[in-house]
């Protein structure tokens, strides 16, 4: 088992009701925040000696780091042949906007948005259609 959370920065923020079983790198509840070890995709790919294009499928709920995440997933010239994305622009501090420039970047990525199911995306490299 791994004990750490994937993201950008340190620092994550515990909800509100002690009874929901997620955190976030936003601002949730900004009064009761831990620290805890995080890592970028690239990290963990290093420390697992796996391939950047080994990865099949990627998903991601990570309650609103998927933004960052994604920006240094490709940065990183990381591109999984397909990423399931949870985007949560239902929270106050993100923005339907920050969605939709996510979505573009992965177009502009080479991927193609093949389904939606509420909050959920899909994506597949272009290549592998």
């Amino acid at each position: 088992m791994y004990d750490y959370v994937i993201q950008a920065e340190d620092g994550y923020n515990l909800p509100k009701n002690e009874d929901y079983v997620s955190g976030s790198i936003v601002d949730i509840d900004s009064t009761n925040i831990i620290t805890v070890e995080a890592k970028r995709i690239k990290t963990i790919l290093e420390e697992l000696n796996i391939k950047a294009d080994e990865i099949d499928i990627l998903k991601m709920d990570i309650e609103g780091a998927e933004y960052q995440v994604i920006e240094d997933m490709f940065n990183c010239k990381i591109f999984p042949k397909q990423v399931l994305v949870e985007y949560h622009h239902f929270f106050d501090s993100i923005s339907n906007e920050a969605t939709k420039e996510n979505i573009l970047l992965f177009l502009k990525s080479n991927y193609e948005l093949f389904y939606i199911e509420a909050y959920n995306y899909s994506f597949i490299r272009k290549d592998l259609i």
